[in-house]
């Protein structure tokens, strides 16, 4: 595999980066200048489009589809503010297609696009994908959107620079980019530590020392696991790659969302017995009642910290508008 080191930040330019961690035959790097957290070396093109052919890790459950759709059209509406016009829509990177069948229920002209065919194809089974509305290739497109929603895409990409570019050309005047992706060195992630001890920590271990592994979660690198997530971000580089994109200030926009408060806890493994119903499961549902209680008691602070806002949200959205010109 044929990969390209970074020598500076690849966002900003800056040579102020330092190296936090190893990560597999990766390293992930910190700039000082922009707050970026990346992987270095990236993968090449192709070594990713191979990854990501049956990515479909999670299917979603078909009692759980329709409300799925009911929650993205509530997003979709608050994010955009949908004009009664029927206007072109894009999920681009649209996995189970959540985001395109919402829209087409929405009365927009809805497209979709994912690397992954597999997706593709359960898309097309279960939500009526014809390839009238498939978007192969994003560069031979010549059909203009008035709407684009990327749902945690941008952190997979080599390129966001010229991921983003790429979208403001297929951008009519006027129109709306959403880019949702988790929010670089957030505080919010350390009540979820399925997430940072088992997802980070744990897997630091293998390729670093202990103090170093401890060290890296007081940084904050999350989100960035090479080859799955190349980048964590903040609001500081978005609006870096905003800018290089095309976009002018006043096209700009930051905002964030928070985590579920119980998703990827303990809690929702040991009540969630239609998944779980296995002698394995009734054996870890033992192992995770004397820590519940604890468990309990940490969201209870973080509810409270959220109300006082001394959390940083855990996922960041950078809203782009293409003035008319």
């Amino acid at each position: 595999m044929n990969e390209k080191q970074n020598k500076s930040c690849p966002i900003c330019d800056s040579t102020q980066t330092q190296k936090i961690i190893n990560w597999d035959r990766y390293s992930i790097n910190h700039c000082r200048q922009c707050k970026l957290i990346y992987s270095d070396p990236f993968p090449t093109n192709q070594f990713l489009k191979d990854f990501y052919q049956g990515f479909l890790f999670n299917i979603p459950d078909k009692r759980n589809i329709e409300k799925q759709i009911e929650t993205r059209k509530q997003e979709l509406n608050t994010l955009f503010k949908f004009s009664k016009e029927r206007k072109k829509f894009l999920d681009y990177g649209g996995g189970t297609g959540s985001a395109y069948k919402a829209a087409c229920e929405l009365n927009l002209v809805s497209y979709y696009h994912d690397l992954d065919n597999e997706a593709e194809a359960f898309v097309r089974k279960e939500h009526g994908l014809t390839n009238d509305f498939i978007i192969d290739k994003i560069k031979n497109s010549h059909i203009y959107f008035d709407y684009i929603f990327s749902d945690n895409v941008i952190e997979h990409l080599i390129n966001p620079i010229d991921y983003v570019k790429e979208m403001r050309e297929m951008l009519t005047d006027g129109g709306e980019i959403i880019i949702k992706t988790p929010h670089g060195k957030n505080t919010e992630s350390y009540f979820y530590p399925l997430i940072t001890i088992k997802g980070y920590f744990l897997r630091t271990l293998k390729y670093n020392s202990l103090s170093k592994s401890l060290q890296s979660c007081l940084i904050r690198f999350w989100h960035c696991d090479p080859p799955r997530h190349l980048y964590s971000f903040s609001d500081l580089n978005l609006r870096i790659i905003a800018k290089k994109a095309g976009f002018k200030e006043s096209e700009v926009e930051i905002l964030y969302y928070h985590i579920p408060l119980f998703k990827y806890s303990l809690l929702s493994i040991f009540l969630n017995f239609r998944k779980y119903h296995s002698l394995k499961s009734f054996l870890l549902r033992i192992l995770i009642l004397p820590v519940l209680p604890f468990e309990i008691m940490s969201k209870i602070i973080q509810y409270g910290l959220l109300k006082i806002n001394l959390l940083t949200p855990g996922g960041i959205i950078l809203k782009l508008k293409k003035r008319l010109n």
